[in-house]
């Protein structure tokens, strides 16, 4: 998919024969699971901390927390905000993911 999102504005997916979507890429993207890392202080109580119902971690290791935000990203940033944090990362999705959203 890399030709695609070099070449290309819009894309298309098929699934089972049928059109599953068809927008242009950033739009794909925006709507998409974005991927989040966040990197805690080194003083943070982390296990006491609630994340907004729009994250989900799939790995929580020490103080470091990765996740996928599905959903709008301003509540992330607000409550991103308010924590304990060193650094975040919040990467939109790839082709890949977006076309493999539609298989799964």
């Amino acid at each position: 998919l890399s030709e695609v999102e070099e070449l290309c504005t819009h894309m298309a997916v098929l699934r089972q024969g049928r059109l599953a979507a068809c927008d242009s890429i950033e739009r794909l993207r925006s709507v998409g699971r974005r991927r989040l890392t966040v990197h805690w202080l080194p003083t943070a109580l982390v296990t006491a901390i609630a994340a907004p119902d729009c994250i989900t971690w799939t790995s929580r290791e020490n103080s470091c927390w990765s996740g996928v935000v599905h959903g709008p990203t301003p509540a992330v940033a607000e409550w991103l905000s308010k924590q304990p944090i060193r650094d975040f990362s919040l990467e939109a999705p790839s082709l890949s993911e977006i076309f493999q959203s539609y298989y799964t």
